[in-house]
């Protein structure tokens, strides 16, 4: 089996075993793993035997991207939004806050296509560790796993050689600061940056006029102004998504010497709404929008105008310029590109 031609009957076959509380080895892009349905204490219990594991020691469970990191911790903190969006799927394991107060899991959403289908295609959630014994080399070809383990589990996919040939890096965001229990496919210095970049996020309704405008020129003024450790980001309440700016904003921003002629627009999420340190908005609907969403995030949300020039300034709205002259675009663009220049002093 390869990540381009999945045997869906095979996969199957191990979907019923772990319905059973089988046993099933299947490999990830880092290294191979061993997999066990979480509702069977039998083969919880059978795993932990296998790998000779320190008692009481937690197991990963390995969630898909199409299933909601909401349903297995309580942290909503930007920390977990940040990692989650740069490095998920893929090779990164996070230790973070469980559903249960003074529980802590770990959690772990592989890029490899065959672990996913695998997990979507379980009826139950899967719980995985590395298919190797406890201090060993990890398994990285499917023979590993038969030389450590032929005689007690029930099936492995084999897929070849992993693509990284690497354990997964661990980041504990249940402590403060976290802790980096085991760095490998991904450096600490590569975690440690997106944890300490700054997101600031724009938000208007359709994201082709306003906050494009607001995005661009902010990352032109935090370029000239030398600030390296500042993300912008924009997206729309009211908009599908890949809706290319309007033909006034991609000149108004040409004349500034910015090319936004191939940004398409992005729906706000309540993911980009959480691995975000600052909401600059365009109305105070936009606002009542994202609190509808997000309660959380009332400390963060502010009306671009009023955060740029003070609570004080009259009509804190920028209206929408979409479908209007091009005069009334120049005004809007102007009162944007004043606000502009304050927030990235401010920033």
């Amino acid at each position: 089996m390869s990540e381009e031609a999945i045997d869906y009957k095979a996969l199957s076959e191990c979907v019923s075993i772990l319905d059973k509380g089988g046993i099933v080895g299947f490999p990830t892009e880092t290294v191979y793993g061993l997999g066990v349905n979480s509702d069977n204490s039998k083969g919880l219990k059978r795993l932990s035997e296998l790998k000779k594991r320190i008692k009481n020691k937690p197991f990963t469970v390995h969630i898909s991207p199409l299933q909601r990191i909401d349903d297995f911790t309580a942290d909503n903190s930007t920390q977990v939004y940040k990692l989650i969006d740069k490095f998920w799927p893929g090779p990164l394991t996070l230790i973070v806050a469980g559903k249960r107060k003074a529980e802590t899991i770990g959690l772990r959403c592989p890029s490899s296509r065959i672990a996913q289908d695998l997990i979507n295609r379980s009826t139950h959630i899967l719980i995985a560790t590395s298919a190797n014994f406890s201090g060993s080399q990890p398994a990285i070809e499917a023979q590993d796993v038969l030389n450590n383990f032929a005689d007690s589990i029930e099936a492995i996919i084999d897929a070849g050689r992993t693509r990284l040939a690497l354990e997964s890096s661990i980041v504990d965001l249940s402590l403060s600061p976290a802790g980096y229990p085991r760095i490998a496919a991904i450096s600490k210095e590569r975690i440690e940056k997106v944890l300490t970049t700054k997101v600031v996020l724009f938000v208007c309704t359709g994201n082709s006029c306003r906050s494009v405008m607001a995005k661009a020129l902010l990352e032109k003024k935090l370029k000239e102004s030398g600030k390296s450790n500042i993300e912008v980001i924009d997206a729309g309440t009211g908009t599908f998504g890949g809706m290319l700016p309007t033909a006034q904003t991609i000149e108004l921003l040409a004349r500034e010497g910015i090319d936004v002629s191939a940004h398409t627009s992005v729906q706000l999420t309540r993911r980009i709404v959480r691995k975000s340190d600052l909401i600059l908005v365009m109305s105070k609907m936009h606002k009542e929008q994202i609190l509808s969403i997000e309660p959380q995030a009332k400390e963060k949300v502010f009306l671009l105008k009023e955060f740029a020039l003070g609570k004080g300034v009259s009509e804190p709205d920028i209206p929408d310029p979409i479908g209007q002259p091009m005069e009334t675009y120049e005004s809007c663009f102007k009162i944007i590109k004043q606000s502009i220049e304050r927030v990235c002093d401010i920033l």
